[in-house]
């Protein structure tokens, strides 16, 4: 992996490709994947427009380029707050979806290396919920005030459920989307184990339908027993048949 800073210091570039290395360029740069903003495509004035400049100028370069554009990332709210001079901080009140910078991040890195390019439009990634960010930075501000050394449990069954973040939460839905979920944790609580465990699942859950195609509940209308007084939600045991 080559890598490659962006102008404007806003990030670092994953330069991947599959070519050999007679076939790469001198500095061995296979590829440029890049993350831009959601919007920049239609900016004509301030840092979108020289978001948008950036694009272009990379889309014309010699390298093969794929591009990722974002909304503003949760932990942009908490830089603004930061940024304030005495008692009033100045935040647009800006519609937003905001998004984890670490989900951004592990999107980027899958675009990089897929094998195959995505092509137009340029894809867009956002968090699943509407806002506004001068509302968010309020509710960031209002949470700043717990005390030092304060013990705060995450629910995280209860914030998966949230009927902010997601319609109808109690309805299983495989085509629902997973944007936004904190089943890993958040920011610097995040699992390091993630990226292993999505492989193990999707290694592991067709290989056990592939061995056990008739895989069914032993009972459907029996009620399942789920853990009660455990960080980690799920069922204590599972009957199934096949």
């Amino acid at each position: 992996m080559a890598r490659l800073r962006t102008g404007g210091g806003d990030g670092i570039l994953p330069c991947i490709g599959p070519q050999s290395a007679q076939s790469r360029p001198s500095g061995g740069v296979a590829r440029i994947t890049a993350a831009s903003i959601i919007g920049a495509d239609k900016a004509t004035a301030g840092f979108l427009a020289a978001k948008k400049v950036h694009e272009e100028l990379l889309l014309a370069g010699p390298l093969p380029v794929r591009l990722l554009r974002a909304a503003q990332f949760h932990e942009f709210v908490g830089q603004l707050l930061d940024w304030q001079q005495g008692d009033v901080v100045h935040l647009p009140a800006l519609p937003t979806q905001l998004v984890a910078c670490r989900t951004v991040a592990e999107e980027l890195v899958d675009l990089a290396v897929a094998q195959e390019d995505p092509g137009p439009p340029i894809p867009e990634i956002a968090g699943p919920r509407k806002e506004i960010m001068a509302d968010a930075a309020r509710l960031l501000a209002a949470r700043r005030g717990i005390p030092a050394g304060s013990l705060v449990i995450c629910s995280i069954p209860a914030a998966n459920r949230d009927p902010a973040l997601i319609d109808d939460p109690e309805t299983f839905d495989i085509t629902r989307g997973t944007t936004g979920h904190v089943a890993f944790g958040h920011g610097p609580h995040h699992c390091l184990g993630a990226p292993l465990a999505r492989m193990e699942l999707r290694i592991a859950l067709p290989a056990l339908l592939r061995r056990f195609p008739d895989l069914a509940l032993a009972d459907p209308e029996e009620p399942l027993d789920f853990r009660v007084f455990s960080l980690v939600y799920g069922v204590r045991t599972l009957r199934v048949t096949w």
